[in-house]
């Protein structure tokens, strides 16, 4: 009787010995390999800047830009004089966006007879399209005298994130 159980238990372990030696030549590694790359670009940028409306009489000088900056220099002469640039923007890469914050700010202490407005405001900008913005400077009209301060700077920031 002991005899048949150690005679089973052997039979069990050299059966699950040559099963193992067996699982393990048929047995292959499996290699898992690859390479990833980001090819999402991110370009947004200023493409132009046009004078759409200037008051008869003014001499506006041309603007100028780059991709991100954007500068103008300009002398109003009466009451109600004004000037409308439109800027032009362009997502040139290949990620969507999405306006994060437009922030102008005007110089203190600067001429409270000069005023800048921003209107038609972005907010999405998909990958390759393009947007404008308008950006009014006015010699206000009620001013009925020559103010003591003649200038007022203007400081604009538009932050895109992506969408």
């Amino acid at each position: 009787m002991k005899l048949n159980r150690f005679l089973i238990i052997f039979i069990c372990f050299i059966s699950i010995l040559f099963m193992s030696v067996g699982y393990s030549s048929f047995a292959e590694d499996l290699l898992i390999g690859g390479n990833a790359e980001i090819v999402g670009k991110w370009n947004i940028k200023i493409t132009s800047v046009e004078v759409t409306y200037a008051s008869a009489g003014l001499n506006v000088d041309t603007p100028t830009f780059t991709d991100t900056t954007f500068d103008f220099s300009l002398k109003l002469n009466k009451p109600g004089d004004k000037v409308i640039y439109t800027i032009t923007i362009q997502n040139a890469g290949t990620i969507d966006a999405i306006l994060q914050s437009l922030v102008f700010n005007e110089e203190i202490g600067g001429s409270e007879a000069i005023s800048y407005t921003v209107s038609k405001t972005p907010t999405d900008l998909n990958a390759g399209d393009t947007t404008t913005l308008e950006l009014t400077i006015t010699y206000n009209e009620s001013t009925e005298e020559l103010p003591k301060v003649l200038t007022k700077s203007l400081t604009g920031t538009i932050t895109y994130a992506q969408k």
